[in-house]
């Protein structure tokens, strides 16, 4: 299996949830006493994945100074959004330049889904196929915003110079290079809105996280 870097997309402004998280970007949001994405980077860790490049914008500074450039046997790279353009795409696209491995594992920085990523990697790259994405039947059927990639797709098609939305227009452009539908039933939590965030402490409780 080619060895995976893991990007999170963690740079949205979070303008939902400024009434209850004014001060923070969204991914730092506590949930039972720590930061939401350590969450994420620990679903990381348990699929063996050793790189991590976070995705930033919107008081990144805040998310170095508590995170780093290490978590437990994860080393993080900071990709800030200096282009401005605003879009997941873009912000991917950015990325790269602090990628050496040819395979990218795309998390969105404010979900969690209660799954084990080291068997999604493992059924994407048996095949040899392009892109996989992982597809919830979980309250209705969802695009959970997990995708694993080549880097090199992500070059070609994806432009620092126009808006690209990784929700609307990526899976459209990878169709024809093999497209694998991960489908799980599984629970999730999308701490974007002030109504949202107050379950994310009992669903990580649940789930025994």
């Amino acid at each position: 299996m080619p060895n995976v870097t893991a990007v999170i997309l963690a740079g949205g402004l979070g303008t939902r949830l400024r009434s209850v998280v004014s001060n923070l970007p969204k991914c730092l949001a506590e949930v039972n006493g720590k930061p939401f994405i350590y969450y994420i980077l620990d679903q990381i860790v348990d699929a063996g994945i050793k790189d991590v490049v976070l995705a930033v914008d919107y008081k990144w500074e805040m998310i170095y100074e508590i995170v780093g450039i290490n978590y437990k046997n994860l080393s993080m790279a900071y990709s800030v959004d200096d282009i401005k353009q605003g879009s997941t795409g873009t912000a991917l696209r950015s990325a790269l330049f602090y990628i050496s491995d040819s395979t990218v594992l795309v998390m969105n920085g404010d979900t969690y889904v209660d799954m084990e990523l080291s068997h999604f990697l493992w059924e994407c790259q048996r095949g040899d196929l392009g892109t996989g994405f992982v597809l919830n039947v979980n309250n209705g059927i969802i695009n959970m915003g997990i995708y694993l990639t080549c880097c090199d797709f992500v070059q070609t098609h994806i432009s620092l110079d126009k808006l690209y939305s990784l929700e609307k227009s990526f899976l459209n452009d990878v169709y024809k290079y093999g497209v694998i539908p991960y489908t799980i039933n599984k629970p999730f939590i999308d701490i974007g809105t002030p109504e949202s965030y107050a379950k994310a402490g009992e669903f990580m409780r649940k789930i025994g996280k």
